[in-house]
């Protein structure tokens, strides 16, 4: 399954946290350097299941 660069960004950003962290969608944008609405598809897709 390929991703896009959005996507793979999200993913290594999330990838570094420990199980008990988390990232608020700022700090998620500020983490990876891209706008909320590139990031928001991302997480549905890999932590939900689901597209928005």
């Amino acid at each position: 399954m390929a991703f896009t660069e959005s996507e793979a960004k999200v993913l290594g950003a999330l990838s570094i946290l420990d199980p008990s962290q988390a990232l608020t969608m700022r700090q998620l944008c500020r983490a990876t350097g891209l706008p909320d609405t590139s990031i928001t598809r991302p997480v549905y897709r890999e932590y939900l299941g689901a597209r928005p």
